[in-house]
């Protein structure tokens, strides 16, 4: 159950990032879907999938940080 998965350290961390890696990646499908059907279109946007995969890349960085920063004051104290 997930209540037993509750205790695990940065649980809630990377349950957040595995949906919004998912939702990212769906967006980025639907993105290029579109730029492949309306290429005149898409020329002129912002590439919204390059957003989305460099807001993965931030956010995968906290819980990283956060467990080397744990394991950093563990070996060395």
């Amino acid at each position: 159950e997930e209540i037993d998965l509750l205790p695990q350290f940065l649980y809630n961390d990377y349950k957040w990032l595995i949906d919004f890696s998912f939702c990212a990646a769906v967006i980025n499908v639907f993105v290029e879907i579109f730029a492949f059907l309306l290429p005149e279109i898409y020329t002129q946007e912002v590439n919204l999938g390059l957003v989305w995969n460099c807001l993965v890349i931030f956010f995968a960085l906290y819980p990283l940080l956060e467990t080397i920063d744990i394991n950093f004051i563990i070996w060395f104290l």
